[in-house]
């Protein structure tokens, strides 16, 4: 008769070979289930039950017909399976407690047997090696029909209760001691049962191990891995790496190191886990030093640390997609974690969730996950979102995240080659190329002309189509030429050094407008630079920075809004107010990112100007000396200089102290009240608390009215290098004009070639 291994342990009279044998039952939940027997020889026979004998009813008198059953014999043989548990002779010598170190090792080696044994069990196959035995997948061929197979259709189907009770009821004798299934398969079980209102049994085992029952019968997870060495051509025998400590795991994921080291993340609840394999030997189980809710999703990428997304809730309920690193020598030293980041939220108890986030790195960072709305029109759709390009993961500067087309159950796992990068649902994969597809095309240029001033700048060029080359823009070849493109202009000019260039400005293709005038055809492009993507933002959450502590101050809200257009923020000189004023800032659902940056700058004198996907932030000042000088060297083909008067020149300006009263603060340019009369701007802001606050409000205003005070212009040869905001000095002999310094607050470039016409005009202000 067979008995448990656990019996079995209370017939030896081995206390040591008791301990071994309890360790192996503990940790593994097959082996405590599974019964055993003696053999004597080398091997089993057994009978295995074919059909059973026909039964019948006879009347009185009738002949009885011989029915038999038939069997078929089969044999298993006999396998070894171990190792040594050695312990140095020097410690047994020289340590007293010998038998504590030579427990734990034999624990160990016990360990270690117990994850080979689960291993073979399920996947063993003594074809790949004749020393071990045939596993269950081997045994019954999941892969073909069978009396032992239960199959929800012919390609498959979703997991159903019923066919789960259909399960239980094919083996015979009795129910089954236990099911043994992956985390998927518990996770749509799970999420069956929750649909219908109900949820598993659960209890504990003799060990204290937290188990579920379905129908009376307990399953558990063990975890292995699958690793190709060719690409997926072909499949070793999977590797067991451990068992997870808790019923709900809710996501894994697993990076690699250059070195082939790895390591493998898995969620257990509200608990995000990991083990690493270092030099090919898998390491105990690590935790996070975290506290959230119940965590939904996890995916991982190695980029010097170990670069994480993670979903799920924090400890308010509050629905949350964070990213956070697991440091392993580049941005944070070896096993220290991050703060948590989030970009994107919901919040709590509300109809919005997130899950099954993925992420890879083709280029930049790039995440994909799950948002699930559970109202009456319930909704569940991928979203897309990126790490603005140049930024490091640890910055945190997140694009606003996309909606896609695209749905699945569980969502979408990112991969990438050389070419492409991959997004893999259940049922079908899609695919976008990684390099940008270009299009050359100043060689038809007509006419183009540029504006760049503070806060704006647009592009308008005409390309000749007389040879029909842009009759089918927007498609094929030129499937890149369309409203949503991107061009990139960069004016250049011959030097003694030969042609050069300047690093260019981007701008976003707004219309295409075809044109045919006196027997000629032509294409007009006209576009605007990336603020543009500012302007179409709009704020889909409320967000409140700074309401009673300092969290971000005026540079880090200037990030985040910024971000979700895709621009990221270089900082070249900045005031001091740019770091150390923390405004009580809300942004609203429907704010445009704009109007933001506008109110964001103006608590502060400092300016800023687009180049490309970046903006950068300059502090200008009275005392800036010129970094180029025209008229001399560089010609001035035509200038005009003005003085013109300030159009604020007094500020009245309203504040609330410690104690909540308002106190009022005003700031004047007597001279030009004087001259002109007052032109009054009131201000009331909460956030100015003090009397120093005020002033340096009141002399922000001022500064940046004089900045905007135009001054003249002059036109000149094409400077590629030219930056908006910088202090030149201008020079024009001829009329009397000698080392004037201004500030350029606007650029314009025309260049018609037809003409001979390469030009560039410079609004001034004052420094």
């Amino acid at each position: 008769m067979a008995i448990s291994l656990t019996e079995a342990s209370k017939l030896s009279n081995d206390i040591l070979k008791q301990g071994v044998i309890e360790t192996i039952v503990r940790e593994s939940p097959v082996l405590a289930a599974m019964p055993f027997v003696e053999v004597m020889g080398n091997g089993l026979t057994y009978n295995q039950e074919k059909t059973l004998p026909d039964i019948s009813f006879y009347d009185t008198g009738d002949t009885w017909d011989e029915s038999t059953p038939t069997f078929e014999q089969k044999t298993a043989q006999l396998k070894i399976m171990g190792g040594d548990a050695d312990v140095d002779n020097f410690l047994k010598t020289t340590r007293s407690n010998v038998q504590d170190l030579e427990t734990a090792i034999i624990e160990l080696k016990a360990k270690a047997l117990k994850d080979k044994f689960e291993e073979v069990f399920i996947y063993g196959d003594s074809a790949l090696s004749s020393k071990q035995f045939d596993g269950l997948r081997k045994l019954i061929n999941p892969a073909s029909a069978s009396a032992q197979v239960v199959a929800a259709g012919a390609s498959g189907a979703s997991l159903t209760l019923a066919k789960l009770d259909e399960l239980v009821d094919a083996v015979k004798g009795g129910k089954p001691d236990m099911l043994l299934m992956s985390r998927r398969s518990r996770r749509k079980l799970n999420a069956l049962l929750r649909a219908g209102g109900g949820m598993l049994e659960t209890d504990r085992d003799k060990w204290g191990n937290f188990i579920q029952f379905w129908d009376g019968i307990d399953y558990y997870r063990n975890m292995f891995i699958f690793e190709s060495l060719d690409n997926g051509q072909t499949w070793p025998a999977p590797v067991s790496i451990g068992r997870s400590n808790n019923t709900q795991i809710n996501g894994l994921s697993l990076a690699f190191k250059p070195n082939g080291d790895m390591a493998v993340f898995y969620i257990e609840f509200n608990t995000l886990c990991y083990r690493k394999r270092i030099n090919g030997n898998w390491q105990s189980r690590q935790i996070w030093d975290k506290s959230s809710g119940a965590l939904s999703g996890v995916s991982a990428v190695y980029d010097g640390d170990w670069r994480l997304v993670v979903s799920g809730s924090d400890g308010t309920g509050c629905s949350k997609v964070w990213s956070v690193s697991l440091g392993d020598g580049a941005d944070f030293g070896v096993g220290v974690w991050s703060p948590l980041y989030e970009f994107a939220s919901a919040p709590a108890g509300g109809l919005y969730s997130y899950s099954a986030v993925s992420m890879d790195c083709p280029d930049v960072f790039r995440v994909c996950y799950l948002e699930s709305y559970t109202g009456s029109v319930a909704d569940k759709r991928a979203f897309l979102s990126h790490l603005v390009a140049d930024n490091s993961f640890s910055d945190n500067i997140w694009c606003e995240s996309v909606p896609t087309s695209m749905s699945s159950e569980f969502g979408f796992a990112m991969e990438h080659d050389g070419q492409y990068v991959y997004l893999a649902g259940v049922n079908r994969i899609y695919r976008a190329k990684i390099a940008q597809s270009s299009l050359e095309i100043g060689a038809d240029i007509l006419k183009l002309e540029t504006d760049c001033g503070n806060l704006s700048g647009s592009l308008a060029v005409e390309l000749d189509n007389s040879g029909g080359r842009y009759n089918r823009a927007g498609s094929g070849e030129l499937d890149m030429l369309t409203p949503g493109s991107e061009i990139q202009f960069s004016p250049g000019c011959g030097t003694d050094n030969g042609d050069e260039y300047g690093p260019g400005q981007l701008y976003v293709i707004q219309s295409l407008e075809k044109r045919i005038s006196g027997g000629k055809s032509s294409l007009l492009i006209r576009a605007e630079d990336t603020f543009c993507r500012l302007k179409r933002w709009r704020a889909t959450n409320q967000m409140r920075w700074n309401r009673s502590s300092s969290q971000l101050s005026v540079r880090g809200i200037l990030g985040y809004v910024l971000s979700k257009a895709g621009i990221r923020m270089e900082v070249l000189s900045a005031s001091a107010q740019l770091d150390s004023f923390y405004p009580d800032f809300t942004i609203h659902v429907g704010d445009d990112g704009y109007e933001l940056l506008e109110k964001l700058l103006s608590f502060v004198p400092d300016l800023v100007f687009l180049q490309g996907h970046c903006i950068y932030c300059v502090y200008p000042r009275e005392t800036d000396s010129p970094v180029y000088s025209y008229g001399l060297n560089h010609p001035v083909f035509s200038g005009v200089y003005a003085d013109t008067f300030s159009e604020v020149n007094r500020v009245v300006l309203e504040g609330v102290d410690s104690s909540s009263r308002i106190f009022m603060v005003q700031g004047f340019l007597w001279d030009e009240i004087y001259q002109n009369h007052d032109r009054t701007l009131r201000i009331y802001d909460r956030n100015i608390n003090t009397l120093a606050q005020a002033r340096e409000r009141l002399d922000s205003y001022f500064r940046k009215a004089a900045l905007k005070q135009q001054t003249g212009r002059i036109v000149t040869p094409v400077n590629c290098g030219q930056q908006l905001f910088d202090v030149v000095s201008i020079s024009q002999p001829e009329s009397g004009l000698e080392g004037l310094v201004r500030r350029i607050n606007g650029i314009r470039v025309v260049y018609e070639p037809g003409k001979g016409i390469y030009r560039q005009e410079l609004s001034l202000g004052k420094v």
